[in-house]
């Protein structure tokens, strides 16, 4: 898989239009709480998790908000620059916000037992949004186990991809977050031309 590729690809496509993706991003960012309430979303009390509304809304919202940013994004290659498409994840309300909450407990868990499970869960469960873009009528957990199949054999190669990130995640620390604004769109698109490359040589029935 030619990461330096994808990434170019990417690049060429954002050039010019960086602030169009960028100001997507921050709706994005800041709807789903993300940005507004780091660090807020769970308490620990008495061995008890409280939840408290910042949470519940990031819980909510995170899901339909990054399939809507993978659906504008790819159109947004495409030359459509219209940042409304970031909502129109919300027609598959119930299946992202279920897809966001299994993944994000195994992640979890994978991490609270190893980091190594972790991380390889999380690049299992990857490319799930691609695949609702791909499958409109997919189930949540239909979307986990063809994420799991689309990923077989690849997991490795995909951590040294978003491991190829890191200097712009560093970039985005320095600056206090503005940096993410840009690298959000460049990972998504980036991440576009990976998914479409893995169906190629890794092909599963959808």
């Amino acid at each position: 898989m030619n990461h330096f590729e994808f990434k170019n690809q990417a690049k060429d496509a954002l050039s010019g239009r960086w602030i169009t993706a960028a100001v997507a991003a921050l709706l994005v960012t800041v709807l789903s709480g993300n940005g507004l309430f780091v660090g807020t979303s769970t308490t620990m009390a008495f061995g008890t998790i409280k939840m408290n509304f910042s949470g519940l809304i990031s819980m909510m919202m995170t899901g339909p908000l990054s399939l809507g940013f993978v659906l504008f994004i790819t159109s947004f290659l495409e030359g459509n620059e219209d940042i409304g498409l970031i909502f129109s994840g919300f027609k598959r309300f119930s299946d992202t916000l279920v897809y966001h909450i299994l993944t994000s407990l195994l992640i979890m868990l994978g991490m609270i037992f190893f980091i190594v499970p972790g991380v390889m869960l999380a690049m299992r469960y990857s490319m799930g949004y691609f695949i609702m873009r791909d499958v409109e009528d997919v189930t949540a957990t239909e979307a986990m186990a063809l994420s799991k199949a689309l990923m077989e054999g690849y997991k490795m190669d995909y951590f040294k991809f978003v491991l190829s990130f890191f200097g712009w995640l560093l970039l985005s620390l320095i600056t206090v977050g503005i940096g993410f604004l840009f690298l959000y769109p460049y990972f998504i698109a980036s991440q576009k031309h990976y998914y479409e490359k893995l169906k190629e040589v890794n092909p599963i029935e959808m």
